[in-house]
């Protein structure tokens, strides 16, 4: 029984060992299993890893080699396109991209051209205008607490007092014209004739009118002169030119020979109980068709002299005179067929021009005259001399004499043109012309030469058109007149008194008629910030292109460039290494240098 339970007990313990040993066999494969299992995933995610880094790397050198710059459709400069294409925010682009048809994205293609070619068609005549600086007038009104009165320059008609004659025919300058005059007192008035013998006289072969032209013979304003006219309007010009040598040699001679002051000007009033007779307030000018002239406020420093000014407009503010014309005195012959004074009224420092500006006064009558003052601006936005400043006194090597002032004017630049044209041709200038250096006045043997160039300057031949410009700035007056009869009638005892004053006398008054000065103004108008607005318009009109899109236009452009340069560089250094396999061609570091 002892034997058995003790065999029994070491059967029990001989299993239990056998299952422990089991057990740890068992467990000793499982971790074995395990390990292996492990050591697989491990190894297949150090494979995986290897995989990833090797695709990585091929991807990283696609991106840096030629491949995405056009050699693959979906990259290179068909993918800068693409995604600029549809992420832009300019119209129309993105719709090509969208559009599955063939057909509409053909059609938004025409609609973008099209719209491109208005857009060129409406930007284009707004670049030119900028270029051309185009300019605008403005007019108005611009008031004035005061304003400087303008120059009045008074003109008798007749330049030559007949009872001076015999004292201008003595001059030298006349002495066969003296004895041409005194022949025709003789003669009837149908047959007045200079006299053949006579040194320096006109005749038909050393005198005649200025050559015709094609122009002037076809046109029907014509006319033909017979030899009467030609000798009549020779004389004319010998006496006038005769004047003018004097006036030229002899300056304070020439004034004794005209209307002195006191025998033009009966009464002056300045603000109507101001005496203005007195010689300070008026300046002697001489001009070569009207003699002796007086000027009326002009400033004179030597007298201490300023320039009046009216604070105030109608006749209790201007300049009242009473004129005497002495008709007794008239050479109704040669110098002028009417009586009355010539009037003209310019801007202080400007040039006096009562001939070809000036404004005829008839005598038993009271004129009443009102200006307006006129400010005429004018743009130069090339600064080349489109207009003229009046600071330049000299255009074109055309200087102004003394006689001319200070003031720029476009009728003085143009005789002085002429004048020297004359000069350079003829030896001499045209009495009625400004000397220049000194120069002679033409006389008859000239005239032929001299109204030559006279008659290109009229037909514009010459280059005093083009050189003489207007002045940037410039004073303007315009005039309103109304008048009265004058003086009133009188009684029938004053009859001797109205006797002599009748077609004798006239009165003047001068007036603002408002102190407002009328502006008129050339400016430029069209500067670059217009420019760029309507161009801004038209590209959102047309594109629906903003300021935003022009920046991405601008980094797409840089992008394409770089993708070129790129692409240049891989063919011109990569290929050429990587066939001759002389080295290892590192790609990044060459494209990232």
């Amino acid at each position: 029984m002892v034997t058995s339970a003790r065999k029994q007990s070491l059967i029990t313990s001989s299993a239990s060992v056998l299952v422990k040993k089991a057990t740890k066999i068992i467990q000793v494969k499982s971790i074995d299993s395990n390990m292996e299992n492990l050591d697989k995933r491990r190894l297949s995610s150090i494979n995986e890893d290897t995989e990833k880094e090797k695709q990585y790397k091929m991807e990283e050198q696609k991106q840096n080699s030629p491949s995405r710059f056009g050699r693959r459709s979906d990259e290179g400069l068909v993918y800068l396109w693409k995604n600029f294409a549809s992420n832009t925010t300019a119209h129309g682009f993105s719709n090509i991209l969208m559009s599955s048809h063939i057909s509409i994205r053909l059609l938004w293609i025409a609609v973008i051209i099209v719209c491109q070619v208005l857009l060129y068609l409406q930007i284009n005549p707004l670049v030119i205008r900028f270029f051309q600086k185009p300019t605008k007038t403005k007019l108005y009104l611009q008031e004035e607490s005061s304003q400087v009165f303008p120059v009045i320059t008074l003109c008798n008609t007749n330049g030559i007092k007949q009872s001076q004659m015999i004292n201008l025919l003595a001059h030298e300058q006349f002495s066969d014209i003296a004895e041409e005059l005194e022949t025709k007192k003789r003669r009837k008035r149908a047959a007045r004739a200079p006299k053949q013998g006579a040194n320096r006289s006109f005749t038909k072969d050393n005198w005649k009118p200025p050559p015709k032209t094609t122009e002037d013979e076809d046109s029907e304003d014509y006319f033909e002169v017979d030899e009467a006219d030609i000798k009549e309007y020779a004389m004319k010009m010998r006496i006038l030119s005769r004047l003018g040598n004097i006036a030229q040699d002899e300056k304070e001679e020439i004034f004794k020979y005209g209307y002195t002051k006191d025998d033009m000007i009966i009464e002056c009033k300045w603000k109507d109980y101001y005496n203005c007779k007195a010689d300070r307030w008026w300046k002697p000018v001489w001009h070569w068709r009207y003699g002796n002239c007086y000027s009326f406020n002009v400033p004179d420093q030597s007298i201490n002299k300023t320039v009046l000014k009216v604070t105030g407009a109608g006749p209790d503010h201007g300049l009242k005179v009473k004129l005497d014309l002495h008709q007794e005195e008239y050479l109704t012959d040669y110098l002028t067929e009417t009586a009355g004074i010539v009037l003209h009224i310019g801007e202080q420092g400007g040039r006096v021009e009562p001939y070809s500006d000036g404004f005829n006064l008839a005598p038993n009558f009271a004129h009443y005259l009102t200006l307006s003052k006129t400010k005429v601006v004018r743009a130069d936005p090339f600064n080349n001399g489109t207009c003229v400043q009046h600071s330049r006194r000299d255009l074109g090597n055309r200087s102004f004499s003394n006689q001319f002032i200070s003031k720029y004017s476009v009728h003085a630049c143009r005789e002085i043109c002429l004048a020297r044209k004359q000069l350079n041709h003829c030896g001499c200038s045209s009495y009625w012309l400004p000397s220049l250096n000194g120069s002679r006045t033409c006389d008859e043997n000239d005239m032929t030469c001299a109204d030559t160039y006279w008659q290109q300057a009229i037909e514009g031949k010459l280059d005093c058109l083009a050189d003489c410009r207007q002045p940037c700035n410039e004073v303007k007056y315009e005039i309103e007149s109304s008048f009265r009869k004058y003086p009133i009638k009188m009684k029938e005892t004053d009859k001797k008194l109205k006797e002599e004053n009748e077609d004798e006398q006239l009165q003047l008054l001068v007036s603002f008629k408002t102190l407002e000065t009328k502006v008129i103004e050339d400016e430029e108008y069209y500067f670059l910030e217009n420019l760029l607005g309507d161009i801004g318009g038209q590209l959102g009109l047309f594109s629906g292109i903003s300021a935003l899109t022009c920046i991405e236009l601008l980094f797409f452009l840089v992008n394409t460039i770089v993708v070129i340069s790129t692409t240049v560089r891989w063919y011109c250094c990569y290929i050429p290494a990587k066939k001759g396999s002389v080295q290892n061609f590192d790609m990044n570091s060459n494209f990232k240098s």
